[in-house]
């Protein structure tokens, strides 16, 4: 073109800059930038909102700051490429004082504006911003188009009856709004209200993908609903949706989960192309069943079959010696875990050790190894060994575990009854208020 003598207009550079953007070329987009400026195409709204795109996109979040604060007035479009590209990629902060400056300079958000900041809340868990956002959009009568974003921040600051009420409320439940709904439910642990979101779908009438059926399968594992989950596995085979790995694996999953192993087995061994997240999902079966010889076999097969364990491959199999009780043997597989394979347990994996020491009744050792973890124990390590001296009826260290427990969370029900049974065990409940001394 330029060889040719014509002179490139403004929709020309957008066009250009453009494929720059999504060629993923930004030295090429900073030289023709350069050029822009000495043509004077720099002020050009369309430009400015097209470089300012490209910035984004490659993520060049200073470079795109900068185009955005030497550049005014400010149109919607640009404020949205800038908060929704701050949000992707780790900036929801930044993101939220940037909606909030938009609102100062008057400019008036769309529903990409509202999605964008409701993401950037919902990561944040800023529960203040949400439920202003919600004011403004149901003042502004945009609740409805944004409603999956809205749901989804609401479920992960766990307030669900909002979020139900969000839902509720929309005019129609599509498949985004349901699938928030559910998976909210499903990565929150409540596997219920997961289900119940998922038997909801299905009175709406609404036509599931892949990513819905993996939502929806969760939660019939989680909820151990198998007449609901082959129902759902039978209308993934009319689809043709079975052979997708993401299917695959949580049908594999489902049905472990279910204590429907034999199928399980069956859906594992037909397929021909097995990743990680497969192998996984057949290893966490023998965990469940604290078949702990051939939760070794398959770790040891994972590594046959060129992959590499990650800590969810590590995780199963301690568990699997965990429920086994297999001391001396979930000992070893941790000193292999560091030895052979480099890999730094975490805090989940020195939890399943503790958990199984204290089980075998090695009270003592198990409280040294809470001690002595390279990372703050959580709630869940100190429950887990409240638990076996609830067991072996030691109430000193129960005590003593307890009181950790308390100065972490004050509010852990289940540590309160576990105390109150070793208390009772040892006679040392206190008759006037019934409370653990």
């Amino acid at each position: 073109m330029q060889a040719d003598g014509v002179v490139p207009d403004a929709i020309t550079y957008v066009c250009i800059l453009k494929a720059y953007a999504t060629a993923e070329k930004l030295t090429k987009g900073r030289i023709l930038y350069s050029e822009l400026v000495k043509r004077g195409f720099e002020r050009e709204l369309l430009i400015r909102s097209t470089l300012l795109d490209v910035y984004v996109k490659q993520g060049a979040l200073e470079e795109a700051q900068e185009v955005f604060t030497r550049c005014r007035p400010h149109d919607v479009v640009m404020w949205n490429a800038l908060i929704a590209g701050l949000t992707d990629r780790g900036k929801p902060d930044e993101a939220l004082l940037y909606f909030k400056q938009m609102h100062q300079e008057g400019c008036v958000p769309d529903m990409v504006t509202f999605a964008a900041t409701l993401k950037a809340s919902s990561i944040l868990q800023v529960r203040s911003s949400s439920q202003a956002l919600h004011a403004l959009l149901t003042k502004q009568g945009m609740e409805a188009l944004v409603g999956s974003a809205l749901v989804d921040a609401y479920c992960k600051l766990n307030l669900f009856m909002e979020a139900q009420s969000v839902f509720k409320g929309l005019y129609e439940h599509d498949i985004f709004a349901s699938t928030t709904l559910v998976a909210c439910y499903v990565e929150q642990g409540h596997g219920g209200d997961a289900l119940d979101s998922f038997v909801q779908m299905d009175l709406d009438k609404v036509v599931l993908d892949s990513v819905s059926c993996v939502c929806s399968l969760k939660a019939c594992g989680h909820s151990g609903a198998l007449n609901k989950g082959m129902g759902l596995h039978c209308d993934i085979i009319k689809r043709g949706l079975e052979a997708e790995s993401g299917v695959s694996n949580i049908l594999i999953d489902m049905y472990s989960k279910c204590g429907v192993f034999d199928t399980s087995i069956k859906l594992f061994d037909k397929l021909r192309v097995k990743d990680l997240v497969t192998w996984n999902m057949h290893l966490a079966l023998y965990s469940h069943s604290g078949d702990s010889d051939k939760a070794t076999i398959v770790f040891v097969a994972i590594s046959a079959e060129g992959l590499t364990p990650d800590e969810v491959s590590f995780g199963c199999v301690l568990k699997a010696y965990s429920h086994a009780g297999l001391m001396n043997d979930g000992l070893f597989f941790l000193v292999a875990m560091l030895r052979d394979y480099q890999f730094v347990p975490t805090l989940e994996h020195y939890t399943s050790i503790v958990d199984l020491v204290g089980r075998t009744g090695c009270i003592g050792m198990a409280l040294r190894m809470v001690n002595a973890m390279p990372m703050h124990p959580d709630t869940t390590a100190w429950h887990s060994l409240l638990a076996a001296c609830q067991k072996q009826g030691d109430a000193e260290a129960g005590r003593y575990t307890f009181e950790q427990i308390m100065e972490l969370d004050r509010e852990a029900i289940a540590s309160y009854v576990c105390m109150y049974n070793i208390c009772s065990d040892s006679k040392g409940i206190d008759t006037h208020d019934g409370k653990p001394q």
